[in-house]
């Protein structure tokens, strides 16, 4: 299925867009608590036709803030996969060798990588399988906010990986090639078992199709709120964690 395109960023929104994510994980630090490695991210936008992904927008400082509104933790999150590390990088470390800008992304940010762990990868994950609809408009913020706080103490590794893939200069990357090059590869290849399991579930095809298409932030939660809305996003949510476990730093590189 073909999620919705997505829009097309500038440089300057998106240096707009990293200042807004330092804010907010300052704010954030005040009022809720953090124990692992975890990211004030920016709400990842749908996977355009392709299976290519869109440029982040920021949430607002205080997006997370609230613990009654739909950003609030939430009791159904996707259990965080194991990150499949080792005891010297624990996290999604530096994976295979994928070309010239995956090879100096995996150098530059080898540290920021082995520090991201399940609930690190986990925000990408949500990410991608939720947040997609809302890119540009105004609920993006709580939406990537729901996902931060259904793993909340990913947060900070998380930020640690955008941070670094955003200002790596590794000029062998381009965004969205580099990026769509890598999920391309991890849908035939390492990811194409979840990948398949999601195809041929019609609740997560059902899932998918809904959260390519809400229009708000009530209606992309809706999507999951039924059991076989659930079902279908823990599905979805496999198989994008398997993804962003290679491609994480593509993702953020410009």
């Amino acid at each position: 299925m073909n999620p919705a395109p997505r829009p097309l960023e500038t440089s300057a929104r998106m240096l707009l867009a990293l200042a807004a994510l330092v804010l907010a994980a300052c704010g954030d630090s005040a009022r809720a608590p953090q124990a692992d490695a975890g990211a004030d991210a920016p709400a990842a936008d749908a996977p355009a036709p392709g299976d290519a992904a869109a440029p982040p927008d920021a949430a607002p400082a205080d997006a997370a803030a609230d613990a009654t509104g739909p950003d609030a933790p939430r009791t159904d999150a996707a259990p965080a996969a194991d990150a499949g590390g080792t005891d010297a990088c624990p996290g999604v470390g530096p994976g295979a060798s994928l070309g010239a800008c995956d090879d100096c992304l995996d150098t530059a940010c080898a540290a920021a990588l082995c520090a991201c762990g399940a609930e690190c990868v986990a925000i990408q994950g949500c990410l991608q399988a939720q947040c997609g609809a809302l890119a540009g408009g105004s609920e993006v913020g709580a939406c990537q906010a729901a996902c931060q706080n259904a793993h909340l103490t990913g947060k900070p590794a998380h930020l640690a990986v955008v941070s670094c893939a955003y200002g790596a200069g590794c000029g062998a990357c381009s965004y969205p090639s580099s990026y769509d090059g890598c999920r391309a590869s991890q849908r035939t290849g390492a990811c194409a078992a979840p990948r398949a399991t999601c195809d041929a579930s019609a609740a997560c095809r059902a899932y998918e199709a809904c959260a390519a298409t809400c229009g708000s932030l009530a209606a992309c939660l809706a999507c999951g709120a039924t059991a076989d809305g659930a079902a279908g996003k823990l599905l979805l949510e496999s198989f994008e964690v398997c993804v962003a476990r290679e491609c994480l730093a593509e993702y953020w590189a410009r």
